[in-house]
């Protein structure tokens, strides 16, 4: 007759590790099936980067960035969920771009983020000009690896016209709003615009070949990641409060954008000097100076701490309305290493915290420098103001003091002009104390009366006014 059972004392706890039981006589091995799904949690399954529909490319450089397929569809999460993916999504991305000197696997992961399909990859690998700034292009691709298909945008090879198509998206997720309305959470895209009228130096409009007058647009396109205060509904008004209850003077909007300065250096073919002055993306904060805990009108500008006024606020996406379009699994990106953490705050300046001299020597280094200022020391004052701003504080003041310096056997060689606009740039909205700058502006030849466009733009620069300062002549 076999041997009864023998009796045993199990706590789920116990179970869950797996416990013996004599049974009869046998051994048996008895598990719970719920722990040992969580001690052998199945292998990633390997994802793919963005597309278009038909397309199936794996990771171009998965020892910096690599993809991983999962079964969420994002449609079906509750708000917190869906937007907390999108942030999730967007925090693995930072600190990407086309400067060789970093690394070309970083380059191609970048790549992998800003394009999607092979001819829109070529054109962008190796061009450095306002073209291929890849604001636009950056959202559509987070989009797209958090599973919004369904639209040419998603599912068809580049078109231009990148912006406009993420704003048209879902109608409903294109906010009307104003200074009392304007209530963003993380997730949300906020698109910034100005419109410039062009002129001729006498002030008569600049025309086009068509007889209408030229303008000139700027633009911007970001996903909101964290901000620094809530932002509540109080009879109708949107309000910010500090933690203390008070009502606060300024908030923080945290974003990683595309479109975004990666430094100096070397292109995909081994060319230096090579200014990446969109090219990258970088984690941003920008700060807004409110009204006593309320927002001005956003439409006269981006209203910085110092007072001045960046591009108006033009739209707010509220991307959970748009949620239907999200019908794909989710292939979250997977960050495998990064060469530094770069933060671009609001006045433009970046934080750099990798060492430069471990990409190139100082003679190269310096060789670029003497690139860079030969290659653009030839601009129109206004362009030559927009290339320097584009570069961070750290890299601009570099080539200021090499360029400056009387060790350098090239040493102001196209003259102090080049010098002049660089300081206007370091020490930009500085106001009156900065006027030794428009000093030196007319030491290099560049008078308030016979060169009054070039010494308008250094003022403007520098925040010196004739309604507040004597220093314009």
């Amino acid at each position: 007759m076999p041997t009864p059972t023998e009796k045993t004392t199990a706590t789920p706890k116990s179970l869950g590790a797996g416990i013996t039981v004599k049974t009869g006589n046998s051994v048996v091995r008895v598990s719970d099936p719920k722990a040992a799904a969580i001690k052998e949690k199945a292998p990633a399954r390997p994802g793919i980067r963005p597309g278009y529909a038909g397309t199936a490319e794996p990771a171009s450089a998965p020892d910096v960035l690599d993809f991983e397929q999962t079964d969420i569809v994002m449609m079906n999460l509750p708000e917190d969920e869906f937007r907390q993916h999108i942030v999730d999504a967007l925090k693995q991305l930072d600190d990407l771009g086309l400067n060789r000197d970093r690394g070309e696997s970083r380059a191609q992961a970048y790549l992998d983020m800003v394009t999607w399909d092979a001819k829109n990859r070529q054109t962008y690998t190796n061009d450095n000009t306002g073209n291929t700034s890849s604001c636009g292009m950056f959202i559509r691709d987070v989009w797209w690896l958090c599973g919004a298909r369904g639209t040419n945008l998603m599912d068809a090879p580049y078109v231009s016209g990148i912006i406009t198509d993420l704003i048209a998206l879902e109608s409903k997720a294109k906010n009307s709003f104003n200074s009392k309305t304007f209530h963003p959470v993380p997730g949300d895209v906020i698109y910034l615009y100005k419109d410039i009228p062009l002129f001729e130096k006498d002030g008569s409009p600049k025309l086009g070949k068509n007889g209408k007058q030229l303008h000139e647009y700027k633009q911007h396109i970001f996903t909101i990641i964290a901000i620094d205060k809530t932002i509540t509904d109080e009879n109708g008004v949107a309000t910010v409060r500090n933690g203390d209850g008070s009502l606060a003077t300024d908030i923080a909007f945290t974003s990683v954008d595309g479109g975004q300065s990666d430094g100096m250096g070397h292109d995909g073919n081994g060319k230096s000097g090579v200014n990446w002055g969109c090219q990258g993306t970088k984690t941003v904060v920008r700060k807004m100076k409110l009204n006593q805990g309320h927002f001005p009108n956003l439409a006269n500008g981006w209203p910085f701490l110092d007072g001045t006024l960046g591009r108006p606020l033009n739209t707010w996406l509220s991307i959970y309305k748009a949620k239907d379009h999200f019908t794909a699994p989710l292939i979250k990106p997977i960050r495998k290493s990064r060469d530094a953490a770069t933060t671009t705050h609001a006045s433009g300046e970046a934080e750099e915290s990798h060492p430069e001299t471990q990409h190139a020597s100082v003679e190269d280094k310096r060789s670029d420098m003497d690139i860079f200022v030969a290659e653009n020391q030839g601009r129109s004052m206004a362009d030559l103001l927009v290339t320097l701003s584009s570069l961070s504080y750290a890299e601009l003041k570099d080539i200021r003091d090499w360029y400056a310096n009387p060790s350098n056997p090239k040493h102001e060689k196209f003259g102090p002009r080049p010098r002049v606009a660089m300081d206007a740039v370091l020490h930009k909205g500085e106001g009156d104390g900065s006027a030794w700058i428009l000093s030196e502006a007319k030491s290099a030849g560049i008078s308030p009366n016979e060169h009054s466009d070039q010494y308008r733009l250094l003022a403007d620069k520098l925040g010196i006014h004739p309604e507040s300062s004597g220093n314009i002549a």
